[in-house]
């Protein structure tokens, strides 16, 4: 049976999905710091193999940001909303930034983990209002819980 080309395609852009997790979860193993794209990738495929973190129908998103002072990139949990409206991302999102985590010296920018939600011993007033000043966010690419479980198996 002959593939159409869309469907090549979708086979090779998971491909390219799951090695994307693949390299992060080896990543993982094998740094103390780097740059934060690394990190988020690392962070992607440590849910990957650890899917279990995540609430079932989740989303995950590689995240990339534009600012005054350059790019970074982290990882977005459960967002609602358009990227680029932080205001919108809703009160079960979350995001996971292991390089801005390493660069602060007390809680709550210590944790890695960041909730959207005001008031939470996870939330981070100065993290929200790096993710406001960035001149645009973008998704990179996006991992539904399911793709996440089958990734490693």
């Amino acid at each position: 049976m002959e593939r159409s080309d869309r469907q090549v395609f979708e086979q090779l852009r998971t491909q390219l999905k799951i090695d994307y997790l693949k390299r992060g979860d080896e990543s993982i193993k094998n740094f103390s710091s780097g740059v934060c794209t690394m990190f988020a990738c690392a962070a992607l495929g440590h849910l990957a193999r650890n899917h279990n973190l995540l609430d079932p129908g989740s989303v995950v998103e590689l995240f990339k940001y534009e600012g005054d002072q350059g790019g970074h990139a982290f990882i977005v949990v459960n967002r609602a909303g358009t990227p680029d409206d932080v205001d919108s991302w809703g009160p079960q999102c979350y995001v996971i930034d292991p390089w801005y985590a390493r660069h602060r010296i007390t809680a709550p920018g210590t944790n890695a983990v960041k909730d959207m939600t005001a008031g939470t011993a996870f939330h981070d007033p100065a993290f929200v209002a790096f993710l406001k000043d960035a001149n645009s966010r973008a998704v990179q690419v996006t991992f539904p819980h399911m793709q996440l479980i089958q990734a490693f198996s």
